[in-house]
This record gives C-alpha cells, structure tokens and sequence, in this order.
C-alpha cells in the first residue's frame, strides 16, 4: 500500500493517474492543505530552506567577527565573508513573508549587544518572525539595499527604494524605506506590492448603494474626488481600483504619483517630487486634448500634503487624490486650513470616500456564542444607545450572540483572518457646498450630512 498526500481525493483524474504510474497499486489518499504540501516536498528536497537554518550557517563563521561591507556602487557592492548565507537570509525572509500573505516585512537592529528582530505585518497586526544575531545586523540591512539600489555607505540620511523579485506564480515589488535611529542602527521598512492586474471594483466590499454612487462620482468628466484614510488603509488599492474602472479605449489617463507603486496597461504614469510636480502637473494639463463629449482625460494626483499642490489641483479634470484624515467630513475642515480658496474647492469638489480596514473573523473556527453585559453595551455605544437597538427589536439576553474566532493553524491561532473595508462616502451637494463656502465646522458638516443620509 502506498500513501499518497493529495489537496482533493475527489479529483478522480489525478486518482487514476496517480494508479497508472503505480501499476494499478492499492493507494491511500490522505488529505493536506496545498500550500503544505508544496512547503514539504521543497523543504525536503532542498528547493526550500528555513530561516533558522541560514542562520546556523550565519554562525558557523569561525571569527564570528561583523561582516564587513565594500563600499562600492550599488550595482557592484558586495558582502564578504558570509555573504552568501545573507544573500539566502535576505531572499528567506522576502519569500516567506510573501507567502504568509504579509503587508509589510520589519527589520529592526537593537545595537551589538541585542538581536535584531523580523516582524511581519499580517492583517494590520504586527507578529514576531525572527531573531538574527547582532554581528550580522549591518550585511542584512546592507543586502537589502544593494536589492533596492540604494547607497550602502549612506547610513545617516533615510532613503527610498524599490526590490522587484519573481516569485513561482508572480513577480511582486517591494517598497523599502531605510530609517537611521540612534546608536549608529538603521531600520528597514518593506512593503510588499503585489504586481497584479487591479480589483474589480465591485470587489472592493462597497455597499450597493456606495458603489453606484462612486459610480457615477468618477465617471464624471470634471471635478475632485477625494479617497482619505491612515496609512495602510488601502487607498492605494480603491484608487487603482476605481482607474481600472474607467480606462477604456477611449478616456486619456495621467497620474503623478510618488513614487509610482505599480504599472497599469492605459495609463501614463509620472513620477512628481518637489521640483517636477508643478512641472509634471502643467505639463498633463497641456498634453490632454479639452474635453470632448465622446473622450475625456483623467488625472490622479496622490498623497500631497503641501498647501501648493493643493492649490493647483485642476477642477476641470476629474482628480483622486488620497489623504491621510481619519473621515469624510474632517477632511473638508483639514483642506481649508491648508487655505484653500473655499469658494472654488466646494464648486470642484464631487466628494470624499472615507475608508479604513478591520480584521474579519476566520472562517475556518469561528463560532457563535451568547455575549457579555458589557460586549452588549459595546456593540450599543457604536450604534447610538440601547434605544437605538430596542427600536430595531435587539435587546440584551440569551437572544444576543455573537461570533468570535477560536483559533486555529489557518489563522496562526489568532482567531482572525484577512481584513475586510469599511467605507464612508460623502457625495457634495448645493446646500453641502454652501456650507464648505462659508468654513463651516466638522461637526456642522457631520450633522448636515447625517441628515442629508437620514
């Protein structure tokens, strides 16, 4: 008898074929993940080595002396020593960090004395990786700047760059940003891109009605609309989304982006900085024909904090721009005190979508249970009072479950898994104008809208 690990034992296909080669053997299908089975046969054939591993080779190094760096260009820089246990160190922690579905890979030097720590961003929510012994802290960091072409022997000054490395199934981009803290150490940032095509955007979690409304907002041909929220919410991902909406045959697109995270068929990217982004900006304004009815251009101007930029911002184009305000309503307040011309920006502005991401529970242990007095009061806190509740009919007891997640291999025993949008869209209208006109306050703003929704 032959046992044989298979993703799917219905799959007779694979059965038979599996019978074929084995002679018409008896078999013994046993059930595993894919991904499991993928990481055993290259952990055991070698096509696949584990970080604690390349570490003991680190170790193995007799001196046990710091790896020394050349300074050299950044195309010829090298590491001596253990060079090639740090290059496989470096490539490790990338690839496993990719395949844990990780946002953001963390390497943080804590001087000579202590280890350096990996830390993996998953699902917003930063985990421990790995522990690298403090004498090869400076190749590691070293290494991960000679993959984004950055200058090794610049060490006091932050930088910026890209990696771009071909995974089995994709080619995926890194962002990494080096930042000098004290005693001498240099952190390291790595944001993980995913080089594919954009979502649809109906695959964004938008509610129906939001969705047709953002609809209709960004095939307007003229006016701003504007996608806010902190960092790391993903309004990168909306506004690639919402491009990918409307580039067809016949719509010009332009962006101005810094830097530029990711290629997209149909659209003319531009790098902007301080001193090409009016430069960049006048020159899209030039270069697209004046709007037509049958063919429009559209420009995208991202993360610019300067009051200048702001300024410049064209209203006869339709223009996204992301901002980093908390909501809808705060951001109009946040734009006039960069001392925008209000009565032009209410007649420009079309509206703001406000998102930030939660954790959802995972699917594979979540469960249901009979809440707590206090989760009670919690969940009626967030939606407006118990009264708000008793008038939809909810009301505390036996009755009021909820679902948590008990934890499990799929989730690291976390009990979440994934994240998942929440939107808030503000569409301007003549009376929400007239009030951006005359400066009014978030919280005027706030109550004009809740009743503008109500």
């Amino acid at each position: 008898m032959l046992a044989v690990v298979i993703d799917d034992p219905q799959d007779l296909g694979r059965a038979d074929a599996l019978r074929v080669i084995d002679h018409g053997a008896r078999l013994e299908f046993q059930v595993a993940l894919k991904d499991d089975i993928i990481a055993y046969i290259e952990a055991s054939y070698g096509l696949r080595e584990d970080v604690g591993s390349i570490i003991k080779e680190l170790g193995a190094d007799e001196k046990g002396a710091e790896v020394n760096v050349v300074e050299e260009a950044a195309d010829d820089a090298k590491v001596v020593e253990s060079d090639s246990a740090v290059i496989k160190l470096a490539n490790q922690i990338i690839a496993d960090a990719y395949r844990r579905n990780c946002s953001d890979i963390h390497i943080e030097p804590n001087g000579k004395e202590a280890n350096t720590t990996v830390r993996f961003r998953i699902d917003g929510d930063c985990q421990a990786y790995q522990e690298i012994p403090p004498q090869y802290r400076q190749a590691l960091v070293a290494r991960i700047k000679i993959m984004a072409n950055l200058d090794i022997s610049e060490r006091r000054k932050p930088q910026d760059g890209k990696i771009r490395m071909r995974m089995k199934d994709r080619q995926i981009e890194l962002r990494v940003a080096t930042i000098p803290t004290a005693n001498g150490n240099e952190d390291v940032v790595m944001r993980i891109l995913a080089a594919s095509k954009p979502l649809p955007i109906e695959q964004m979690g938008l509610s129906d009605r939001t969705l047709e409304q953002l609809k209709i907002l960004i095939t307007k041909p003229y006016g701003l609309v504007l996608v806010v929220g902190p960092t790391g919410s993903g309004k990168t991902t909306t506004l690639h989304s919402a491009l990918g909406f409307i580039n067809t045959v016949d719509m010009k697109i332009w962006t101005a982006e810094d830097p530029v995270e990711s290629r997209r068929r149909g659209c003319a990217k531009c790098r902007c900085n301080r001193r090409l982004g009016s430069r960049s900006r006048r020159r899209c304004a030039r270069s697209c024909a004046p709007i037509p009815t049958s063919s429009w251009s559209a420009k995208c101007v991202t993360k610019k904090r300067r009051r200048p930029a702001s300024r410049r911002a064209s209203p006869v184009t339709w223009c996204s721009r992301r901002c980093t305000t908390n909501s809808a309503p705060e951001t109009i307040t946040r734009l006039l005190d960069m001392e925008l011309d209000p009565f032009s920006f209410a007649d420009s502005l079309l509206g703001v979508l406000a998102q930030r991401l939660a954790r959802t529970i995972c699917k594979a242990c979540k469960e249901q249970y009979v809440a707590t007095r206090d989760e009670f009061e919690q969940v009626a806190a967030a939606f407006g009072g118990e009264a708000v509740l008793a008038e939809q009919g909810i009301h505390f007891g036996p009755e009021f479950k909820l679902w948590r997640g008990r934890g499990c291999e799929a989730c690291g025993g976390s009990g979440y898994k994934g994240r998942c949008g929440l939107h808030e869209l503000l569409v301007t209208t003549d009376e929400l104008k007239r009030a951006i006109a005359h400066k009014a306050p978030v919280e005027q703003i706030r109550q004009f809208v809740a009743s503008t929704a109500a």
